[in-house]
């Protein structure tokens, strides 16, 4: 087989204590074709409203590129909160975040050769990317951009491909492209399974607790699972929350929500390579999501990846994740006592072994590597 260039345009850049969907099957592309990766910089917003900020605009608004785990990823010069993308039907006066995207992806695809884009909604970082380019670009769509929106029918209906994160997205966008494909989000089975709860529960002191966590703070902004910890441990006092993720949403959720230590633990953000002794100290795993069409449009990794460590997951009815051949899932009504109830009963069911062979990403990997073979063959024949 011969090698291809391809350029992934991700939903968000890679950031600490967060992986995205791309970063799953970069390694399995990049085995096996040149693989190049867009990468941006951003600000939390309390970085936004410090002081030192001087610094990380100019090195944002710098171009680079580097070399990491046989990847070349560019860095695109970006400007903090300017508008990133302009409406498609009025094209005058298109943000310079998106002018210059657009410019470096062009100079990228013709230095580096690139036979193919993958290219997620980045809209809100960088703007929409150029779709006259003379390859075919694959629309990744990772995330719900609300249905019949313009964004959403611009990046549809003028892929060459479109991949769909969710069957719900897969259904609303054969209406607009022919070529839509089903490939969830899946993640590293063996590399789930080798977690060590004792190393975990050491380094946390989560002691002989039951400790029921939310790894991945992605969750609904009403932060009811919080106050269905509190009900919980009006049942059961040996409950210990771990709350795995990013610092803005632990000062979120400090803001509105003053939380007791010894029953609330935060990590702070970490390594992929530390997550696996999580799952493994867990016992039970939550998806806090809210019953809004963003959530049940999307295909929550962390569930997945709680199946695999053996774990039960409680989360609200999602349309998507009851169509997922998942059964370690839980249903619960998104508000504090429901959900603390649902929280008592995953207690009792204890670890399983769940079937998620369908999730391995090594096999979706091959699934995307034929969609884009098939894409670039496809359309160099049209041309």
């Amino acid at each position: 087989m011969q090698r291809k260039s391809i350029l992934w345009v991700p939903h968000t850049p890679g950031e600490a204590g967060a992986r995205a969907r791309h970063e799953y099957f970069l390694p399995h592309l990049a085995s096996r074709h040149d693989v190049h990766v867009c990468t941006w910089s951003t600000l939390s917003d309390r970085s936004i409203r410090g002081i030192l900020t001087v610094g990380k605009h100019i090195r944002a608004l710098r171009y680079s590129s580097f070399r990491k785990d046989g990847v070349t990823y560019h860095h695109l010069p970006r400007l903090y909160n300017l508008p990133p993308y302009s409406n498609p039907r009025n094209q005058s006066g298109m943000p310079l975040n998106q002018v210059w995207a657009r410019k470096w992806i062009r100079r990228i695809v013709a230095r580096h050769h690139i036979d193919a884009i993958i290219c997620a909604h980045s809209s809100r970082g960088i703007g929409l990317p150029p779709f006259d380019l003379p390859i075919p670009v694959v629309f990744d769509y990772v995330d719900s951009l609300g249905s019949h929106s313009h964004l959403e029918r611009t990046y549809v209906r003028n892929a060459d491909a479109v991949i769909c994160v969710s069957t719900v997205l897969a259904e609303r966008a054969a209406a607009m492209n022919a070529n839509v494909h089903y490939v969830p989000n899946g993640t590293d089975i063996r590399a789930i399974r080798t977690g060590s709860a004792e190393r975990a529960r050491d380094k946390y002191k989560l002691g002989r607790k039951k400790v029921i966590s939310l790894i991945g703070l992605t969750s609904s902004p009403r932060f009811y699972f919080i106050d269905a910890i509190r009900a919980l441990r009006q049942w059961r006092h040996d409950v210990l929350c771990l709350l795995v993720g990013g610092r803005d949403i632990e000062a979120r959720i400090r803001g509105t929500r003053p939380l007791e230590d010894e029953l609330f633990r935060f990590t702070g953000p970490l390594p992929f390579s530390e997550i696996p002794d999580l799952y493994a100290a867990s016992d039970v795993g939550m998806y806090p999501a809210d019953e809004t069409e963003y959530f049940h449009s999307a295909c929550p990794i962390k569930v997945i990846e709680y199946a695999a460590a053996g774990k039960p997951v409680v989360a609200p009815q999602l349309q998507e994740l009851m169509r997922l051949p998942l059964a370690n899932v839980i249903l619960a009504e998104p508000e504090p006592v429901p959900f603390a109830r649902a929280l008592l009963k995953a207690i009792g069911v204890g670890p399983r072994q769940y079937c998620v062979s369908k999730f391995d990403v090594a096999n979706l990997a091959r699934r995307l590597e034929k969609i884009i073979l098939d894409v670039i063959a496809g359309h160099r024949r049209r041309s």
